[in-house]
């Protein structure tokens, strides 16, 4: 069977290009356009890591978020984790919290110190909070904990 064209030039069962745009437009703006995404190597897989960062590591906390940190014991990537409970919302709300978290993080990469494993815990107030808020919250607990790569050089790693 052939189809007909429509006046654009585009057959009747294909999507116009006009249409497509529109489509990609819907996506949401907080995903990340370039497709990078924290390497498995620097992300904080198993629930024995996890809980070797909040048995024996140091805590920051601030209004939004809590960061658990520790030493790795034999230092390489900086490994992040990310902790939502339910007290956050429901799955989309939660979802959508690690999403941004992991953006900001992703972006903050490169001026944390490297040879720490990293748990970001999410508070209650986090699921309502800008993206801008817990960026800005970050920087302050990874600032307080001395893992910025400017900090690690005035004082001693922790």
């Amino acid at each position: 069977m052939i189809s007909v064209a429509d006046e654009e030039g585009v057959s009747a069962g294909m999507p116009s290009q006009e249409r497509r745009s529109q489509l990609k437009l819907r996506r949401s703006p907080e995903r990340n356009p370039s497709g990078e995404r924290l390497r498995r190597e620097q992300r904080l897989r198993s629930p024995r890591d996890f809980q070797r960062v909040r048995a024996q590591g140091k805590r920051v906390a601030g209004g939004l978020l809590s960061l658990g940190y520790i030493a790795q014991v034999e230092p390489g990537w900086t490994r992040i984790g990310f902790s939502v409970s339910r007290r956050v919302g429901g799955a989309v709300v939660r979802n959508r919290v690690k999403r941004r978290l992991r953006d900001v993080l992703r972006r903050k990469l490169t001026d944390i110190a490297p040879g720490f494993d990293l748990v970001i815990t999410a508070r209650a107030g986090a699921a309502d909070a800008r993206i801008e808020a817990l960026d800005q919250e970050t920087r302050t607990l990874l600032a307080r904990a001395r893992l910025l790569r400017a900090e690690t050089h005035r004082g001693t790693r922790q």
